[in-house]
């Protein structure tokens, strides 16, 4: 996983999502056309895609807010290589979250660092049970 500090792209096993897609961009690219879509009301679209690489499964969460791109969510799960949840833990979230803000790091990102076109922030979502690398953009 890989965020351009200067455009907002992400790139994830080789699939790039450009920070001025639109939904309907995305519903054109073959990459994107089998993605999980849920549509909700007031112009909100959810698109999931899952990619695996480097023995890793990502699962991609973009939001679209009346057709324009407004966030990312990028879980990393690791519980493919178990099948199920029957040993999940707050406290392995957490390190998951820790190992999260360690690939930013890595890539010279700051956790909630923000830039001209929008913030990028790992976090542990205590509702969800998940930790999760988020990419808002203005």
């Amino acid at each position: 996983m890989k965020i351009n500090t200067v455009t907002g792209d992400v790139s994830v096993c080789g699939t790039v999502v450009l920070s001025n897609l639109t939904l309907a961009a995305a519903l054109q690219d073959a990459v994107f056309k089998t993605a999980n879509r849920i549509d909700r009301p007031g112009g909100y679209t959810r698109l999931a895609v899952e990619r695996q690489c480097n023995d890793s499964k990502y699962i991609v969460w973009m939001f679209f807010v009346v057709n324009r791109l407004s966030w990312i969510s990028i879980y990393v799960d690791d519980r493919h290589r178990r099948g199920d949840w029957s040993d999940w833990s707050e406290v392995e979230e957490r390190r998951m979250l820790a190992g999260l803000v360690q690939i930013l790091e890595q890539q010279g990102i700051s956790n909630g660092q923000r830039y001209s076109w929008g913030d990028v922030l790992a976090s542990y979502d205590q509702r969800a049970g998940v930790a999760n690398i988020t990419v808002r953009y203005r």
